[in-house]
C-alpha cells in the first residue's frame, strides 16, 4: 500500500502507475478489493463466537465506512485547498494526497505487526490426520450408501494432490461457493459498473457541481451509510442473515436504478441517501453468513476466492460504463447496475431462503442423499475420540442397550443447529430424551424405507427441533441436523438419545444456521372481562411474545375438549383471565378449567390471574368464599415471598378487583395466626400442592386474603390482584417478566427429563401432522388463524331490502347521501370544503343561533359553555362550538331501530326514502363518512374540527349491540323514536372560542361558496354591533325570561314525578348483591324520572314548540353551564343537555381521547377546594374512577394496539364555574402518529387539517375506538358485557333509550366527538299529547360495595334536580333546600355526610 502510494506521488509513467494500482490494490471505489479483507474477516471470525459475530462484523464495516467517509471530506477539502495555492497544478494537489495515503499505509503496517498471536489459526490436527478420518468415518458412509463396508480402525492415508487448492475445500463447501460466486458476479459486475468515483462523474456532468460541494456530499452520503450499518446487526438477529440482507440491498437496488430519473440535485441527493443508508447494512450480515456455512479452516480460502471473484467482476464494470457514457447514455449504466443487484438479491433469496439443504430422494443411498455436509463420525465404542466439531458427540453404555447421546450446547448450536437423522433397522427402537414429542409416518414410494418426522415442542428463549427420522434395513443410525430454531441467547446444553440393541456409529450432519425462528406465542384466555386487553398489552410491551386471545366459551372447543388440548400445542404458554363470576360456576370458567386437566404429556406454563387465579386453586382442592369487605378499585400492598414469581420484586402496590377469595384452610385463615413466620409459605393438608406466594393484611374484616400461589409440581402459577392496572406500580411488570422466566425455565427442565410417554416413536399412535401444525412449529402459521372473536364489536355483512325488495348495500346509501338521485334527493357532492373565518368577539352561540333564524326550526347545537368572561370552561374540552343547520326541505338523516334492525333514509321531508334491515349500522355509517370526504380540503389553514358531516346521537339500546347484549324492546306505551338517528349537516358554523373565532363552512357542492360569503357578512355585522355594546359584567344579568309569559306558564305547570325511595334502594341492594357474587366490580345504576308540563294554549305549531324548547335549553345552559352542552331537534325528539362528560374524540389522524368522569362536588360557600378534594378522594369516590379508567384503556388497547395508550391524566380534580370534577384523561393513537399533547402543540398541522396521513393508514381507527367503547363505560360498569345484563334485569327490562347514549358529529374529514347524555332532559313528541309535554330525564350512580342505598338515592334524586331546576326553580325549594356540601339536593333524613354527583 505505502510503495504504490510513493509511485503514484512520484512519478508520471502510465505503465508504472497501472503497475503500482494493480500491485498495490488501490481502489477507485474507496472499497478493500485485495486479499486484506478475506484475511481480516477470516481473522475476525476466528477470534468471535458466532452468537457475537453478526455484532462484531457489523462494527467491522460501520468503522470502513466511517474511515472511507472521513477520507472522501478530507480528501475533497484537502485538494481544493491545495489546488487554490499559487503555482500548484491539479497533478501537484492529487499527489500530495498521495503523500497522505503513504503515511496511512505505514501505520497500518505498524499495526498488523503489533497484532497478537491469537489472530493466527489454531491446528490441532495435520492435514493428513484430518483428512482419512472424513474419509472413513463422514463420506464413505453416504457415498458407497448401503454398502458402506464395516469400520476399521486401520485406514490408509492418501494424501491429496499439491497444487489444486479449490479441491482442498469440503464438497458441501464447494456447493456453497459456487452458489455464491455465481450470485456475487451480478452484484459485483453493477457495483463496478457505477462505484462512486463514476456517480462523482456523473453528479458532476449533470449538475456542474464544485470539487468541495462534491465531496460534502459524497462524504455525507458514506456517513449515512455508516449510520445505517450499526443497526445491520440488530435487524439480523432479529429476521435472520439471508432476509436481512435481501431487506436492506433490495430496496438500495432500486434506488440505484432509479439514480438517473430526477432533473433536480435535490431529488438526486435523496435516492442518493437512501441508497447510502440500505446498501452496506448487507455486508455484516452477508460476512457473518459466510462464516457460519464454512468449515472454519475453509474461511479464509473461501473468503479469498469469492473476494477475487468480486474484483475481476467489477475490474469489468468501469468499461462497460466507459462505453455508455462515451455514447451518451450515462444514465444506462445506472439501470442495468440496479437490475443486476436486484437480480442478485432474488437469487440469494431463491438460493437461501428456507433451502439451507438441498435433499436428494434416491434409493440406493448415493452420495450425499441426505445431506449436503458430514461433519464428523464418532463410533460408539468407548475409545472414540470426541468431534473436532462445536456439535459434542458423547457416548455411553449401561445394561440394556448402548445409548450414544448428541449434545447440542455449544456457541454455534446455540445460534442454531438444525436438527438430525437416524437411519436403522425398523426393528430397533429410537428413543428421544425429551418429552411432549409427536410424531407422523410419512408415506415413501419404497418398500424398504420409512419416513418419520418428530416435532419437539421445545419453546422459545430455547432450542425448537424438527426431526426427520428415516428407517431402513440399513445397520447404522445416522443422525443429521435438518433444522433448528433458537429464540434465546442464553446457552445450555440438551441431549437426544438414540439407542439400540447393538453397537451404532452416530453420523452427525450440521447445517450452520442462517434463519431466525419466531417469537413467543402465549394464549390469552378471555373470560369477557374489561380488562383484558390491558393484560395482553402489558404482556406484549414487558416480553417478546405474541398472544393469541380466544373466549372461554369459544364454539371451536366447547364441546370437544380433545380440540383445545390439540389446540394448546400451538403455544408456548397460557394467561387464564380475569372474570365476572364465580370459579366454581363452569359457565363462567368455560375451558379455562381444561388447562387444569391437562396429561403431563401435554402441560405447559399457566398464569391465572384473578378470576384464572381462583379457577387454578379450586381444582387443587382449595374453596372460594365471599369476602366480608369486597375489593374492587382497591390498592393495597401485598406481603410476598420474594420467590418464584415475585423474585427481585420490591414492594408492591397492587390494585384488586374481587369480591370471593380463594381458601386453602391455611392457619393464617382459619385461626388468624401462624406459629411462625415461615409457616405462612407452606402449603396446606387441604391444598397440598398449592405454595402460597403471597397474601394481603390490608382488610380487618377479611383477614388474610391468598394473593398469589403456584403449584408444587406442575408449572401453574396465580396471582390474585391485577398487575395491569394502572394503578398497579411496576413491580407488576416484574412479575410477569419473571413468570416468563419461570415457564421458559420449566420448558428447559422438561426438555431434559425423559418423557413420561413410554412409547417409543415407531410406536406412538399419535394422530398424523397437519399442515397448519407443521407451519405452527417452524414459526410461519398466520396468527389470525388461531384468532378466536374476541377482538370487540365485529363487522357483519347486511341482509338489505328496500321496500321494493332490491338489494341495498352500504356503498348505495352512501352515494345516494353524496350524491342524490337526481329527482327527489339532491346532489351535494361534497367535493370541496368552502370556508370563511372572522372574529367572534362577544357573540355567543346563542346569539348566532337566533341571528340564522335557527330557533323555529330543526337544528343541531353543540356548545362549550363559557364562563362569565366569555372565556372557555376548559380549553380543553371547551374550546368549540358547532351549529349544525338543517336546511328545510334538503338536509338528510338516517334512522336506526334496534327491535327490527331497520336502516332508514329519510329526505328533508323527513320521509324514508329507503328502508332496509341490516345485520350491522356501522358498515353502513362508516362507508358513508368515507364517501363524504371531501376530495379538496379548505383554502388555508383551519382548526375547525367539523367541516360537515354527521351530527346526531346514538341510544343506549344501540350501543348494547356492540357487546352481545339483547337491548330491550320498546312497550307500546313507549314512543317510538330512533335508536341511531343522524343528519347529514351540509352547512354549520363553528366557535373557536380560545383565539374568539368564526368558522362558517360548507360542503354543499361547488357552488355554495355564495352562501358562506353572505353568512360571513352576516355575522362581521352582528359581531360589529356587539361589540358596541359594554363589556359584560361578571356579575349575571337578571333572568329575561321572567317577563315571558309563555314561559313562565309553561314552568308553572311542571310537576316531577321521580323514582321511589323504596323500588331504587332495592334496586342497590340487587346491584350489591350481585357485586357481592362476583357478578360485576361496579354496576352503574339508572332510573327514569320525568317532568309533566301543560302546553301554553299560544304553542300550538310546530315553530312555537320548537321555540319553547330552545328557550328551556338557555335556561338549563345558564343554570347548569357544562362544558358540552347540547340542544338537538330532529326528527321527533327534543333534547337539551347539560353533560360534563366527554365519551371519545379524534382527530383526522384518529387520535382519540376520552374524559371519563366519577365525582363531582358541586360549589358553594362553605366549600372550599380543601373540602371537594377530601370528598373526592374517598376510597369510594376513587375506585369508581379508577375502574372506569381501566375499562377505558381496555377498549382502546383493543383498536390501538400495545404501548400506543396511555393515560395523561389520572383521577386529578378539575375546577369549573358551578363545580369540581373527578377527572382522568385516556389518550391514543395510531402506531406511527405522534399525538398533540397540548392545545399549544397544534401548530396547524397539515395532516390534522387534510387527513392526509388518515387516508391510507389512520383513517379508521378513531371511528373503530368510538364503536367498540359503546355504549359509555361510565353507565355501564365493569366487566361491561356481564354488566349491562345484570342491569338489564335489574332496571326490569327499562329501556334508557338516549339517557346514557352519546351525542355528537362525525365529520367528513375523519374526526369526531361524541359526549355521554347525562343531566338531559328528553322530549318525544306524540300524536294525541298535544296538550301536554313528558320530559324524561335519567339519573343514577355508579353502585359499588362501598356504597350505600340511601346514599344512593339521594345522590340519584339531586342529579335529576340539577337538570330539572331549569324547568322550575321551587323544585329545589320543596324537595328540602340546598346541602351543606353545596349539591342542589335534600339532605339525608339522619345526617349530612357529603354525597357527591357522577351523572
Amino acid at each position: 500500500m505505502a510503495v504504490s502510494g510513493v509511485v503514484f506521488a512520484i512519478t508520471s509513467n502510465y505503465i508504472a502507475l497501472l503497475i503500482a494500482a494493480i500491485l498495490g490494490v488501490i481502489s477507485p471505489s474507496g472499497n478493500e478489493i485485495g486479499p486484506f479483507r478475506a484475511v481480516e474477516e477470516s481473522t475476525l471470525a476466528h477470534l468471535v463466537p458466532q452468537s457475537g459475530r453478526p455484532d462484531v462484523f457489523a462494527w467491522y464495516v460501520v468503522l470502513a465506512a466511517l474511515g472511507t467517509s472521513t477520507g472522501l471530506a478530507v480528501g475533497g477539502i484537502a485538494v481544493e485547498r491545495f489546488q487554490a495555492i499559487e503555482g500548484w497544478t491539479d497533478v501537484d494537489a492529487y499527489r500530495k494526497i498521495f503523500w497522505i495515503y503513504i503515511a496511512v499505509g505505514c501505520l497500518k503496517a505498524i499495526m498488523t505487526i503489533l497484532l497478537s498471536g491469537r489472530c493466527e489459526p489454531a491446528r490441532t490436527q495435520t492435514e493428513e490426520q484430518r483428512v482419512p478420518r472424513m474419509q472413513s468415518h463422514e463420506r464413505e458412509p453416504l457415498l458407497n450408501g448401503h454398502e458402506s463396508p464395516p469400520h476399521s480402525s486401520t485406514t490408509s492415508v492418501q494424501t491429496p494432490k499439491r497444487g489444486n487448492h479449490f479441491t482442498k475445500i469440503s464438497k458441501p463447501s464447494r456447493r456453497v461457493l459456487l452458489k455464491l460466486c455465481s450470485l456475487f458476479f451480478f452484484d459485483s459486475l453493477g457495483s463496478g459498473m457505477v462505484p462512486f468515483s463514476l456517480v462523482n462523474l456523473y453528479m458532476e456532468r449533470k449538475f456542474h457541481l464544485p470539487k468541495s460541494k462534491l465531496g460534502a456530499i459524497m462524504s455525507a452520503t458514506w456517513l449515512i451509510s455508516t449510520i445505517g450499518n450499526i443497526f445491520a446487526s440488530s435487524l439480523a438477529k432479529r429476521i435472520g442473515l439471508i432476509q436481512a440482507m435481501v431487506v436492506t440491498h433490495l430496496p438500495s437496488s432500486i434506488f440505484l436504478a432509479l439514480l438517473p430519473v430526477p432533473r433536480t440535485l435535490s431529488l438526486t441527493i435523496c435516492l442518493l441517501v437512501a441508497r447510502a443508508c440500505l446498501n452496506s447494512m448487507d455486508q455484516a450480515p452477508r460476512s457473518a453468513f459466510l462464516s457460519v456455512v464454512v468449515l472454519p479452516e475453509e474461511r479464509t480460502a473461501v473468503m479469498g476466492i469469492v473476494n477475487i471473484l468480486k474484483t475481476l467482476s467489477q475490474s469489468g464494470g468501469p468499461a462497460i460504463t466507459g462505453l455508455l457514457a462515451g455514447q451518451d447514455h450515462f444514465w444506462v449504466a445506472f439501470v442495468c447496475a440496479g437490475s443486476m443487484k436486484a437480480a442478485y438479491d432474488l437469487g440469494l433469496l431463491a438460493c437461501f431462503a428456507g433451502k439451507a439443504r438441498e435433499e436428494e430422494h434416491s434409493t440406493g443411498g448415493s452420495e450425499a442423499a441426505w445431506s449436503d455436509r458430514v461433519i464428523g463420525t464418532v463410533s460408539s465404542d468407548s475409545d472414540t475420540e470426541p468431534s473436532d466439531r462445536e456439535g459434542e458427540v458423547n457416548t455411553s453404555n449401561d445394561a440394556e442397550s448402548d445409548s450414544v447421546q448428541l449434545s447440542v450446547g455449544s456457541e454455534e448450536s446455540e445460534a442454531g443447529r438444525n436438527a438430525f437423522l437416524p437411519s436403522k433397522p425398523s426393528s430397533q427402537s429410537v428413543s428421544f430424551a425429551f418429552p411432549g414429542s409427536f410424531g407422523v409416518e410419512v408415506p415413501s414410494s419404497e418398500d424398504l424405507h420409512r419416513h418419520f418426522v418428530l416435532f419437539s415442542p421445545i419453546k422459545p428463549l430455547f432450542h425448537f427441533f424438527f426431526i426427520l427420522v428415516r428407517v431402513t434395513n440399513e445397520p447404522k443410525i445416522t443422525l443429521q441436523l435438518l433444522f433448528c430454531a433458537t429464540i434465546s441467547c442464553a446457552p445450555y446444553s440438551s441431549s437426544i438419545s438414540v439407542s439400540s440393541n447393538s453397537r451404532q456409529e452416530l453420523h452427525v450432519l450440521v447445517m450452520a444456521p442462517a434463519f431466525k425462528s419466531r417469537s413467543g406465542r402465549i394464549l390469552y384466555l378471555d373470560a369477557y372481562d374489561s380488562f383484558s386487553n390491558n393484560i395482553v398489552a402489558l404482556v406484549e410491551q414487558c416480553i417478546d411474545v405474541k398472544v393469541v386471545t380466544i373466549r372461554i366459551d369459544d364454539p371451536r372447543f366447547t364441546k370437544a375438549p380433545i380440540e383445545f388440548v390439540d389446540y394448546l400445542k400451538n403455544f408456548d404458554a397460557v394467561i387464564a383471565g380475569p372474570g365476572p363470576g364465580s370459579a366454581t360456576n363452569e359457565g363462567d370458567v368455560g375451558i379455562m378449567q381444561e388447562l387444569w386437566r391437562l396429561d403431563d404429556a401435554d402441560l405447559l406454563p399457566v398464569l391465572g390471574i384473578c378470576l384464572g387465579f381462583q379457577s387454578l386453586a379450586t381444582a387443587f382442592s382449595a374453596k372460594v368464599h365471599r369476602l366480608s369487605e369486597p375489593r374492587h378499585g382497591i390498592i393495597s400492598e401485598v406481603l410476598h415471598k420474594r420467590q418464584s414469581i415475585f423474585r427481585g420484586v420490591d414492594q408492591i402496590l397492587a390494585t384488586q378487583y374481587h369480591s370471593l377469595q380463594v381458601n386453602i384452610e391455611h392457619s393464617i385463615q382459619t385461626k388468624r395466626a401462624v406459629r411462625y413466620p415461615a409457616e405462612l409459605w407452606k402449603a396446606t393438608r387441604k391444598c397440598p400442592k398449592l405454595e402460597p406466594l403471597a397474601w394481603d393484611f390490608d382488610s380487618k374484616l377479611n383477614g388474610a386474603v391468598l394473593m398469589a400461589t403456584r403449584h408444587s409440581e406442575k408449572p401453574f402459577w396465580g396471582v390474585q390482584f391485577h398487575p395491569e392496572s394502572i394503578c398497579t406500580n411496576s413491580e407488576g411488570i416484574r412479575i410477569v417478566q419473571n413468570w416468563w422466566v419461570e415457564a421458559q425455565t420449566w420448558i428447559q427442565e422438561r426438555f431434559t427429563t425423559p418423557t413420561p410417554r413410554k412409547a417409543s416413536l415407531l410406536d406412538s399412535p399419535n394422530p398424523p401432522m397437519t399442515m397448519q401444525h407443521f407451519s405452527t412449529l417452524l414459526g410461519m402459521q398466520d396468527l389470525g388463524e388461531l384468532e378466536g372473536s374476541v377482538k370487540g364489536y365485529k363487522r357483519g355483512k347486511s341482509n338489505s331490502v328496500i321496500l321494493s325488495n332490491s338489494l341495498v348495500d352500504p356503498a348505495t346509501i352512501a352515494h345516494l347521501i353524496a350524491y342524490g338521485d337526481s329527482k327527489s334527493l339532491p346532489n351535494l357532492s361534497p367535493g370541496v370544503v368552502h370556508c370563511s373565518t372572522t372574529g367572534s368577539g362577544q357573540l355567543q352561540v346563542s346569539d348566532v343561533c337566533e341571528l340564522l333564524g335557527i330557533v323555529q326550526n330543526e337544528a343541531i347545537v353543540l356548545e362549550s359553555c363559557l364562563q362569565s368572561n366569555l372565556l372557555p370552561l376548559k380549553v380543553s374540552t371547551g374550546r368549540y362550538s358547532i351549529i349544525g343547520l338543517v336546511i328545510p326541505g334538503e338536509t338528510l338523516r338516517l334512522h336506526y331501530y334496534v327491535a327490527t334492525r331497520t336502516l332508514e333514509l329519510r329526505d328533508g321531508n323527513d320521509k324514508v326514502y329507503i328502508q332496509t334491515i341490516v345485520d350491522d349500522v356501522w358498515t353502513y355509517i362508516e362507508t358513508i363518512i368515507y364517501f363524504l370526504k371531501p376530495k379538496y380540503q379548505p383554502k388555508g389553514p383551519t382548526f375547525a374540527p367539523f367541516w360537515g358531516g354527521l351530527m346526531g346521537y346514538v341510544s343506549y339500546e344501540a350501543g348494547l349491540e356492540t357487546v352481545d347484549v339483547e337491548p330491550c324492546l320498546p312497550s307500546s306505551k313507549d314512543p317510538r323514536i330512533p335508536d341511531i338517528c343522524f343528519a347529514y349537516i351540509t352547512r354549520s358554523v363553528v366557535f373557536d372560542h380560545k383565539v374568539k373565532k368564526l368558522y362558517i363552512q360548507s360542503i354543499r357542492g361547488r357552488d355554495d361558496d355564495v352562501w358562506v360569503q353572505k353568512t360571513l357578512e352576516q355575522l362581521y355585522q352582528a359581531v360589529r354591533q356587539k361589540s358596541q355594546c359594554p363589556t359584560p359584567s361578571p356579575t349575571p344579568a337578571p333572568d329575561t325570561f321572567d317577563a315571558d309569559a309563555m314561559l313562565n306558564n309553561y314552568l308553572q305547570s311542571c310537576e316531577a314525578v321521580t323514582t321511589p325511595r323504596s323500588e331504587y334502594c332495592e334496586a342497590v341492594a340487587s346491584c350489591q348483591d350481585s357485586i357481592a357474587n362476583g357478578d360485576s366490580y361496579e354496576l352503574c345504576l339508572t332510573s327514569q324520572n320525568m317532568i309533566h308540563a301543560r302546553k301554553p294554549s299560544t304553542c300550538q305549531n310546530t315553530n312555537d314548540n320548537n321555540e319553547l324548547s330552545w328557550k328551556l335549553y338557555k335556561r338549563l345552559a345558564k343554570q347548569n353551564p357544562a362544558p358540552f352542552g347540547a340542544y338537538m331537534r330532529i326528527h321527533n325528539v327534543h333534547i337539551l343537555s347539560s353533560s360534563p362528560e366527554r365519551f371519545i374524540s379524534w382527530d383526522r389522524n384518529g387520535c382519540s381521547q376520552c374524559r371519563p368522569i366519577k365525582g363531582t362536588v358541586r360549589k358553594h360557600p362553605s366549600i372550599t377546594i380543601t373540602d371537594a378534594k377530601a370528598i373526592l378522594s374517598s376510597s369510594k369516590e376513587r375506585a369508581e374512577n379508577l375502574m372506569i379508567v381501566d375499562l377505558v384503556r381496555h377498549q382502546l388497547h383493543g383498536v390501538y394496539g400495545p404501548g400506543n395508550v396511555r393515560v395523561s391524566q389520572l383521577m386529578e380534580i378539575e375546577e369549573y364555574e358551578t363545580l369540581w370534577q373527578l377527572v382522568s384523561v385516556i389518550d391514543a393513537a395510531p402506531p406511527g402518529v405522534e399525538k398533540a399533547k397540548t392545545p399549544d402543540e397544534w401548530e396547524e398541522p397539515q395532516d390534522y387539517v387534510s387527513g392526509t396521513n388518515a387516508e391510507s393508514r389512520t383513517a379508521t381507527y378513531g371511528f373503530d375506538a368510538f364503536v367498540q367503547s359503546l355504549p359509555p363505560g361510565s353507565m355501564t360498569g365493569a366487566p361491561k358485557k356481564r354488566s349491562c345484563e345484570l342491569l338489564k334485569e335489574i332496571e326490569k327490562g327499562r329501556r334508557r333509550g338516549i339517557y346514557s347514549g352519546v351525542l355528537g358529529y362525525l365529520d367528513v374529514g375523519g374526526a369526531g366527538d361524541f359526549s355521554v347524555v347525562i343531566r338531559t332532559a328528553v322530549k318525544v313528541d306524540q300524536e294525541g299529547q298535544e296538550g301536554e309535554d313528558t320530559w324524561r330525564i335519567g339519573a343514577g350512580g355508579a353502585i359499588t360495595s362501598q356504597s350505600t342505598a340511601d346514599e344512593e338515592f339521594i345522590e340519584m334524586e339531586g342529579k335529576f334536580l340539577s337538570t330539572a331546576s331549569a324547568f322550575r326553580d321551587t323544585f329545589i325549594r320543596r324537595y328540602g333546600g340546598v346541602r351543606k356540601d353545596g349539591s342542589d339536593r335534600p339532605l339525608p333524613p339522619l345526617a349530612q355526610s357529603p354525597v357527591i354527583l357522577d351523572y
